[in-house]
């Protein structure tokens, strides 16, 4: 990505379906889209248009109606600059591979916002497991879940239920090459640990981390989420950070401490230079516009909370827009 002030114009490419979400709440009607589309092909005979096949132009549009398609990002506008000699109204699709030139007035919390949300995400292998069961997830900047496998209720001495457990997840994690964080309640995690050192000759060259936690699946997440197990391990995962701020959040609420709630609480806050750092669901981004630009307006710094994950969603079904106070109101 990169931006340039003279033109106030950001360029970009989506690398990931997850993106095209975040990208949705920064372009605002009657800004400008460049991007290349696939448009028909006309040629006149006999005084009548006739299509003769697709090609591919670059257009600029004006935009007026954005949608998200489960094809992508479809925007709609007017048609003010063109590789051809086209007029009218056309759409453009943004899907993964796509690149656009986003022209509007951006705000600085923009800017960084986006910088942060389409960078490249390093991701992590988490295996969740117990005795009984193993969950595989994905997490970078959402979560994804891989799949489960039953060990069928090992018992120590069962070494060939045993192996043959260990031997499943290992098939299904052997060709991640990037970090694996194995964790659980009780023992089954170390065994499993030392079954890898022994068996899969592969594990060595890459980094594998151990940690013990009260739960089994999504709830085992959420609980490495919550401990920060992940932002030790990846510094720039976007899903901790938001965790661990959310989880901080309802603390200073719990205690009556230094954080607020709702949009009259915020809208207060903001009013009287108190408010330190504003949270908001990506959800109600279009609805809290003018909050958000009153926030940067005093300084307070801005994170935009996604609900792809448990906490994520908590906090938008809770409130969707909160904050934490530099002093008490």
């Amino acid at each position: 990505m990169w931006y340039n002030v003279k033109e106030k114009a950001v360029k970009l490419r989506i690398e990931a379906p997850e993106e095209i979400f975040f990208i949705k709440h920064f372009i605002t009607p009657h800004s400008y889209v460049t991007a290349e589309t696939i448009r028909s092909k006309e040629i006149i005979r006999d005084g009548r248009k006739i299509k003769v096949g697709k090609e591919k132009i670059k257009l600029t549009i004006e935009v007026e109606k954005i949608e998200i398609k489960e094809n992508g990002l479809k925007i709609l506008g007017k048609i003010v600059e063109s590789s051809k000699e086209t007029k009218g109204y056309h759409s453009l699709v943004l899907s993964v591979g796509s690149e656009a030139i986003i022209k509007k007035d951006w705000k600085n919390w923009e800017i960084e916002k986006l910088r942060k949300l389409i960078r490249p995400c390093e991701k992590v292998l988490v295996c969740v497991m117990d005795e009984k069961e193993a969950e595989i997830f994905i997490i970078g900047d959402v979560i994804e879940e891989k799949g489960k496998i039953y060990s069928g209720f090992f018992k120590a001495h069962d070494s060939s239920l045993k192996t043959r457990f260990f031997s499943e997840i290992s098939k299904a994690i052997k060709d991640w090459e990037g970090k694996i964080i194995l964790a659980g309640p009780g023992f089954a995690k170390e065994e499993f640990f030392k079954y890898l050192k022994e068996n899969l000759s592969e594990i060595k060259s890459r980094k594998v981390f151990v940690d013990s936690i009260s739960h089994t699946g999504m709830a085992g997440v959420n609980e490495l989420l919550k401990r920060g197990t992940l932002k030790r391990i990846l510094k720039e995962t976007r899903i901790s950070e938001e965790a661990k701020e959310i989880e901080k959040f309802f603390e200073e609420i719990a205690k009556e401490g230094l954080a607020v709630y709702g949009a009259q609480e915020v809208k207060k806050a903001i009013e009287l230079g108190a408010l330190e750092k504003l949270l908001i669901s990506t959800k109600l981004i279009e609805k809290y516009k003018e909050l958000l630009d009153q926030a940067e307006k005093i300084g307070a710094k801005i994170m935009l909370i996604s609900d792809s994950h448990p906490e994520g969603e908590r906090f938008y079904h809770f409130c969707g827009i909160g904050g934490f106070l530099r002093f008490r109101m």
